[in-house]
């Protein structure tokens, strides 16, 4: 198992993998005046609009929501990016695959840690809005890395197999924009739990994503705890899904570089 793991994270390939993280965030802004200033202003910009339609249009009533809608789609926006690059992660990069020797899953890595970094430099804004916005901050932010890093193994284990299959099925890259538009509403980013009847309340444990978004939203927005039971069903289906993630990648890498 720790020699799986070990492969999984690439933890022998170090160098290698730090180098493609590099060369991923130089070349993505490349040649733009604002380099990463992009990462926080498109999030940004989104979040503005969903809280002029949800605040006013809407009539919302969720305390803080300019921290609420931003955490979530500061969160959102990572994991469905890590997604629709991790897709084609190892198809796109068939003329390196051909020549060296090299395990396939450092592609999808590369492109969920690029991203996580970018999502990280984008944290200060979030905390620099709920100060202006009056949320409070506690000792409960500290459960923020926790959430985070639980985002980002759910966020990596499914580009991964998403890589691999798509090896296998092409049309899967216009299912996983359906899918995930599908998703972006089933997931509680710019609504709060509180919004859900009542008798859909059970379903909510069946959603992977649901409580790592729902505590990110009451660390940010209220200063509250998440409830440890939520959380032991966010770590629970991270464990899941990092397992699925294992099985499948273990069962076809003897097969991708000859399919691609």
């Amino acid at each position: 198992m720790i020699l799986i793991l070990r492969e999984f994270f690439c933890l022998h390939r170090k160098f290698l993998l730090l180098n493609l993280v590099s060369r991923n965030i130089k070349l993505k802004y490349r040649k733009s005046y604002l380099g990463l200033f992009w990462t926080i202003l498109a999030p940004a910009f989104s979040a503005l609009i969903y809280f002029l339609v949800f605040k006013f249009v809407m009539k919302v009533q969720v305390p803080n929501y300019l921290s609420f809608v931003l955490s979530g789609i500061l969160a959102w926006g990572f994991f469905s990016n890590a997604l629709s690059s991790g897709l084609e992660s190892i198809v796109g990069n068939y003329g390196l695959v051909s020549k060296v020797p090299i395990p396939l899953n450092v592609f999808a890595l590369n492109e969920a840690i690029s991203l996580f970094v970018n999502f990280i430099l984008s944290q200060p804004i979030l905390l620099i809005l709920m100060a202006l916005t009056g949320a409070p901050f506690t000792a409960n932010l500290l459960y923020l890395p926790v959430l985070y890093f639980l985002l980002f193994i759910q966020a990596y284990s499914l580009s991964l197999v998403l890589s691999v299959l798509f090896v296998f099925f092409r049309d899967l890259r216009h299912l996983l924009s359906l899918a995930l538009q599908m998703l972006f509403y089933m997931t509680p980013v710019v609504y709060s739990q509180h919004m859900i009847p009542e008798k859909f309340n059970s379903l909510m444990y069946w959603h992977p994503l649901f409580f790592i978004f729902e505590g990110i939203h009451s660390i940010c927005s209220t200063g509250e705890k998440m409830d440890s039971v939520h959380l032991l069903t966010s770590f629970l289906w991270t464990l899941f899904i990092f397992l699925i993630a294992i099985l499948v990648f273990e069962k076809k890498r003897n097969f991708l570089a000859e399919k691609i």
